[in-house]
C-alpha cells in the first residue's frame, strides 16, 4: 500500500500473487482485510468500481467514505522548535511556529535532572528566542513548548 501510494508501484508492476490476493480478499473478506484491500483496490485499479458497504464491525455496517489521499506533508510541518546552535556555549537561538490558537504559550528549558532553569511566557505563534546559556552548567537541556497548558513540541540541546 505504502509503495502505491507513494507512486513507487502500480497495478502493472505488482506482482501477481499480490494482485491475487488483493482481489481475494476484496471479494470474500468483509473485514479489516477486505476493507484494505478494497481501498488498495479502489487506488490502483480504475476498473473497479466501489458501490457497497466494506467493513462490517459489531453487526454495524460501515462504508468507507473516499479513497484514500496522498498524506500533506506540510500540515505536520506547521509546528516546529529549532534550536542552533546544538552543542552550544554561550548562547542558543530557539526558533519555533505554532499552528492552531495560541493560549498561554510558553517556553521551558529543564535540566537532565528535571528541574527547571527557565521559563518564559510568550505572545508569538512564530517566533526566535534569543537566550544566553553562558553560565548555565554543561551537560543536556530539554526545551519544551507549552500552549494552553500542554507540552506541543520538545527539542533538546547540549551545553559545552
Amino acid at each position: 500500500l505504502v509503495n502505491v501510494e507513494t507512486g513507487e508501484d502500480t497495478l502493472e508492476n505488482l506482482p501477481e500473487y499480490y494482485l491475487n490476493a488483493i482481489t481475494d480478499l476484496s471479494d470474500n473478506d468483509r473485514g479489516l482485510a477486505g476493507s484494505i484491500a478494497t481501498a488498495l483496490r479502489m487506488r490502483i485499479d480504475t476498473n473497479f468500481v466501489y458501490n457497497e458497504p466494506i467493513y462490517t464491525y459489531q453487526d454495524e455496517t460501515l462504508k468507507m467514505a473516499k479513497p484514500f489521499k496522498k498524506i500533506n506533508k506540510s500540515i505536520y510541518e506547521e509546528t516546529y522548535l529549532k534550536i542552533n546552535p546544538n552543542p552550544a556555549n554561550e548562547y542558543i537561538i530557539i526558533s519555533y511556529k505554532i499552528s492552531g490558537t495560541v493560549n498561554g504559550l510558553k517556553l521551558s528549558i529543564t535540566d537532565a535532572m528535571g528541574k527547571t532553569v527557565y521559563v518564559k511566557q510568550l505572545n508569538k505563534a512564530n517566533d526566535e528566542q534569543l537566550l544566553l546559556i553562558n553560565n548555565y552548567a554543561k551537560g543536556n537541556y530539554i526545551c519544551t513548548l507549552f500552549n494552553n497548558g500542554k507540552a506541543i513540541k520538545s527539542g533538546k540541546f547540549i551545553k559545552n
